[in-house]
């Protein structure tokens, strides 16, 4: 699902319009960035999840 924020920017300026003819917004990057290292982090959480579970299945079949 994509979600469009509405909360006003770093500038306090309204979001810009989809299909802006405008170039990248500025901090798009970095928006970008943080996005990434949250993906990351949730990635590493699941690793660690699927370690417990499986470890768990062990136990269980032991």
């Amino acid at each position: 699902m994509i979600t469009k924020s509405t909360r006003p920017n770093a500038n306090g300026n309204p979001p810009d319009a989809e299909g802006s003819s405008r170039g990248a917004q500025p901090g798009l990057e970095q928006k970008l960035d943080q996005m990434l290292a949250v993906l990351a982090e949730a990635s590493q959480k699941v690793e660690i999840a699927h370690e417990a579970v499986m470890g768990l299945k062990d136990e269980v079949t032991e």
